[in-house]
């Protein structure tokens, strides 16, 4: 393929139209997701993302299903590129998540270059906020997305939901703009993303406000409620000075936000024993439950492996095709990582015998940090002392075998597609001899869920594109060479990261923003 010179020139987004085929635009390229058929397994049709320009004009872009082989290498969320050669057409006529006219499509003709010194001044996010008035007044619109901000005053667990396209999980979000309240409806994988124990305790120090972009009103109840569309996504603290003024005004005058209930079908955790959690089989019917079990480790489960290489952005797996890294995450642009525990364990009752097949047993699943808590070694330690090799367990993994734990867990999604239930390890909350340990304190209940509307199915036809991931945590140490067996990691891993500083902006898809990783014994006593 003839080669081409990108030039310095270039034209600011609002000048881009039909009328020329040779335009070069300097932009930040940031809000990708990916548009997937209704195919199984389910097939990306195209890769969509916004661009924008030093003028802080905004304008959608996307890249057909024959080129995001060529484009999604070279594109990392966040990044300032030359983009030359590219289609404008017509922006869609629904659910248009900027306002732009029109739409830049790639061909194979289109070149990018990567700037790697972006200007401070280069705005870092595409948003029009819409105050709470604006939003109700939009009630129903169809044609374009709104963005809105809000501190957080409450939220509630995940729990599953009927819709027409089947059981969804949802989680409700309220958030106020300091005289008004709105409630947030996130379903799906954002539901699940949603570090909402994370964001709870940082708002126990300082104002969490939100900034949601990509979202539509919609009437239930009679009350006017933002329902999260697939192209959703939300930054935390970001620094911007609609959230600066927000925060000033908001100083001392907020209550510190609660969990709202009913939202789960539990108020509380409740204790039970492997040979009660053993007897379920419709993960359905105790989704968003939580419960207390003591537990004895049998075996560790070797038809997966005991550790993946998750995306530094997303924690989700790294997966090698035609020599380039790439994560399986829908709607990242992660292309490095390094390894993380994944440790699937068979568990039995503390006082049954381990050597007979008529015990009872469930299969949990260790996470993160959470394994490493019981390991009690890093994994990329582990790694370096035993060899990337999965032929065999690392004995600090086998020395696990009849140790006791009392665990708060819950169903992994992983579970509504599988047979048997998997159960995620929440918290590891007291190890050793489980017979005189106490018991988990009793958990605040939850608000009413927003139930699925006409005009989210319609989001759900019109877009079916997946969510973004959430905010990362500080990535792990760089081990791209490490190829374990690929699993996928369960979205709410995440919640089990360090506390970051409260300080620090983060977003959805981990474009943006810091964290850093705090002492594990200080992250237990905050989940409990």
């Amino acid at each position: 393929m003839e080669p081409y010179v990108i030039l310095m020139d270039h034209a600011p987004l609002k000048e881009i139209t039909p009328h020329s085929h040779q335009w070069t635009v300097r932009v930040r390229a940031i809000r990708f997701s990916e548009c997937k058929n209704k195919e199984q397994p389910p097939k990306i049709v195209r890769v969509d993302f916004i661009l924008i320009d030093e003028q802080g004009t905004t304008m959608e872009a996307q890249i057909p299903q024959n080129w995001i082989h060529m484009f999604m290498p070279q594109l990392k969320e966040a990044s300032l590129y030359y983009i030359q050669f590219f289609q404008v057409v017509s922006a869609r006529t629904t659910y248009r998540p900027v306002d732009h006219p029109f739409l830049a499509r790639f061909t194979v003709h289109t070149r990018v270059r990567e700037i790697t010194t972006i200007p401070p001044t280069f705005p870092e996010y595409a948003y029009r906020v819409a105050p709470f008035e604006v939003l109700r007044a939009r009630k129903q619109i169809t044609e374009y997305c709104s963005d809105t901000i809000g501190v957080l005053q409450g939220c509630t667990h995940v729990r599953m939901q009927n819709t027409r396209a089947g059981p969804k999980a949802i989680r409700n979000v309220r958030i106020t703009d300091g005289k008004d309240t709105m409630v947030v409806a996130l379903w799906g994988e954002q539901a699940e993303n949603f570090d909402a124990e994370r964001y709870m305790e940082m708002a126990t120090r300082e104002p969490v406000i939100f900034l949601f972009v990509g979202v539509t009103a919609s009437i239930f109840n009679g009350n006017v409620s933002l329902q999260g569309s697939s192209v959703c996504k939300w930054y935390v603290n970001p620094h911007i000075p609609e959230v600066a003024a927000l925060r000033d005004s908001c100083i001392g005058r907020t209550p510190t936000p609660i969990w709202d209930g009913p939202g789960t079908s539990q108020a509380a955790p409740e204790n039970i024993t492997v040979a009660d959690l053993s007897t379920f089989d419709n993960p359905h019917v105790i989704y968003g439950n939580r419960y207390i079990v003591k537990v004895k480790i049998k075996n560790v489960l070797t038809d997966t492996s005991w550790w993946y290489l998750a995306c530094q952005v997303c924690n989700k797996t790294l997966k090698q095709e035609s020599g380039a890294t790439r994560c399986t995450g829908r709607g990242c642009s992660g292309t490095s990582g390094g390894p993380r525990y994944r440790l699937s364990i068979v568990a039995v009752d503390p006082a049954a015998s381990a050597n007979t097949n008529a015990t009872p047993t469930i299969e949990l699943v260790f996470f993160g940090p959470i394994a490493e808590e019981i390991i009690g070694m890093p994994v990329d330690a582990l790694i370096a002392l035993d060899g990337p090799s999965n032929a065999f367990l690392p004995t600090r993994i086998t020395a696990l075998y009849g140790r006791q734990f009392e665990l708060r867990v819950s169903v992994s999604p992983m579970s509504l597609q599988r047979i048997g239930i998997i159960y995620q390890v929440d918290t590891v909350l007291a190890t050793g001899d489980t017979s005189s340990l106490h018991q988990n304190p009793q958990l605040p209940e939850e608000l009413p869920i927003v139930s699925a509307s006409d005009t989210q199915a319609t989001i759900d036809t019109q877009l079916d594109q997946p969510s973004l991931s959430d905010a990362h945590a500080t990535p792990p140490p760089q081990h791209v060479h490490l190829t374990p067996e690929i699993t996928d990691i369960h979205p709410d891993e995440k919640k089990k990261r360090a506390i970051g500083d409260v300080a620090a902006h983060e977003t959805h898809d981990g474009s943006s923003g810091t964290g850093a990783n705090k002492d594990r014994n200080v992250q237990r006593r905050l989940e409990l």
